[in-house]
């Protein structure tokens, strides 16, 4: 019974720190100090405003480690027209080997004696695979549950991109290099309101004012 207990306690942390984009959103929408990294700087005025945000933010004064992945460039891919480009990017933002992050930071604030302003101590973004985040939870002893996480993951993206794809949203790619692998980001962003909608990246960043 404990076994059990301890095995579902698991399970909910891990899932809870693999979705952490989802959370981030919801939380800053009800925060007015904190604001998306693609909303921090200059006001939405078109889609492409939150990648020129993105770029101009991704810097260690932000991102303590923001070095490890170079953003490279940023275009627009296609609108979705139909279901059927509906599903295709539903699978390919949910493919075993896509990129997702998840976020360390510092726990409360540390304070500039100087100027007497508060800043939160360090804000770390992890950019990895769906195997290596795992992985790195620790997970390697327990494979089944290894297993079951990462679909619980997968169900919830698709769960999430199902209920908020619509006709009409556009799609933009965000080219990055880690290591010495370029990899694609897809990002989808609602042209009516200029918001990004979803992205497994950088979606979930929030920043302090």
């Amino acid at each position: 019974m404990i076994n059990q207990l301890n095995y579902n306690i698991m399970k909910l942390k891990l899932i809870t720190i693999i979705i952490t984009c989802f959370v981030g959103l919801s939380y800053a929408q009800k925060t007015r100090s904190t604001f998306s990294i693609y909303e921090y700087g200059d006001k939405l005025t078109s889609c492409e405003t939150n990648f020129q945000n993105l770029f101009k933010f991704w810097i260690p004064k932000y991102i303590t480690n923001a070095n490890e992945t170079k953003l490279i460039t940023y275009q627009f891919v296609e609108e979705l027209k139909d279901t059927k480009q509906i599903t295709k990017y539903i699978d390919l933002l949910t493919s075993t080997d896509n990129l997702i992050g998840s976020t360390k930071m510092s726990n409360g604030v540390v304070y500039d004696k100087k100027n007497q302003k508060r800043k939160y101590g360090y804000y770390y973004r992890y950019i990895e695979t769906f195997e290596q985040l795992n992985s790195r939870a620790r997970l390697e002893k327990e494979p089944e549950l290894k297993k079951e996480v990462f679909i619980n993951t997968q169900e919830q993206i698709a769960k999430g991109l199902r209920r908020d794809l619509r006709i009409g949203d556009q799609i933009y790619v965000i080219k990055i290099q880690k290591g010495n692998k370029l990899y694609d980001n897809y990002v989808v962003c609602d042209p009516k309101t200029f918001k990004v909608k979803f992205d497994n990246l950088f979606w979930g960043i929030q920043l302090w004012k």
